[in-house]
């Protein structure tokens, strides 16, 4: 992926593993539509770049959705 794809999936994926390293309980988790928001627009612009593996980011995005992240 060009750079500027590169940082969108980099900056999900550290919001992603920051969710995960989270304890339960914690006050200061984001709200998941933050989070959600993040993971459309990086799928929106990579799916407009390269089309031929979006749907497979799409379906990482909706698995996530499904574990409530």
């Amino acid at each position: 992926p060009d750079s500027e794809t590169r940082q969108l999936l980099e900056r999900v994926t550290a919001d992603i593993s920051e969710v995960l390293n989270r304890q339960e309980g914690e006050s200061s988790m984001p709200a998941p539509e933050t989070l959600t928001e993040r993971v459309r627009v990086a799928l929106l612009e990579f799916e407009s770049k390269h089309p031929q593996i979006s749907g497979l980011v799409e379906r990482i995005a909706d698995g996530l959705a499904g574990l409530g992240i």
